[in-house]
């Protein structure tokens, strides 16, 4: 940008400086530090405006005591200053949020090798009951068999004490036959 086109930056922020630190110098230099200052002044806008997010922020700093040394000369800097603050509040805020999203980040990568442990640890349970739940049926099994050797007991213990019935009956009739055959006149 040529000396012309960065003095239309005093058409969009016009300027009235006091040049107040330029009054003991001779006037010859005095017209040419004020021309350099003006100068100055839309390099610094022109500058502001060209910033980008990288830029450091040393480099807030640098520009933000540039406008302060203008400022004691007269430049109206405020919209300047306004701007720049600005810039460096979503430059802090935009820094916030990287170490938040760094912090969320980590949080989750911890959830996620948590769930990676528990995981496992589901994989190793579920192994676990399938081995149980086959010991459950060998046990049902088992039982199954246990109850069915009780049932056939259970059946032959009727059966049995149903022989037994019979014998006491005979063994009965038997008594009483030989209480009549020894008792039975001749």
């Amino acid at each position: 940008m040529g000396p012309c086109e960065k003095m239309e930056v005093f058409e969009k922020l016009p300027q009235v400086p006091h040049f107040g630190r330029l009054t003991g110098c001779p006037p010859e230099l005095r017209e040419g530090k004020a021309l350099g200052l003006m100068a100055s002044f839309a390099n610094i806008a022109e500058s502001i405006q060209n910033m980008r997010f990288q830029e450091k922020e040393n480099i807030f700093e640098e520009k933000l005591r540039c406008l302060s040394e203008l400022e004691e000369d007269g430049f109206d800097v405020r919209a300047l200053k306004e701007r720049l603050e600005n810039l460096l509040r979503i430059k802090n805020r935009h820094a916030d949020l990287k170490k938040m999203k760094a912090s969320l980040d980590e949080g989750i990568l911890e959830k996620e090798v948590d769930n990676s442990s528990i995981e496992q640890k589901l994989m190793f349970l579920e192994v676990l009951i399938k081995e149980l739940e086959l010991k459950r049926l060998e046990y049902q099994e088992k039982k199954e068999s246990l109850v069915g050797q009780k049932e056939a007991n259970c059946s032959e213990i009727s059966k049995l004490q149903g022989d037994v019935d019979r014998i006491e009956e005979s063994f009965l009739s038997a008594e009483h036959d030989f209480h009549i055959t020894a008792a039975a006149p001749w």
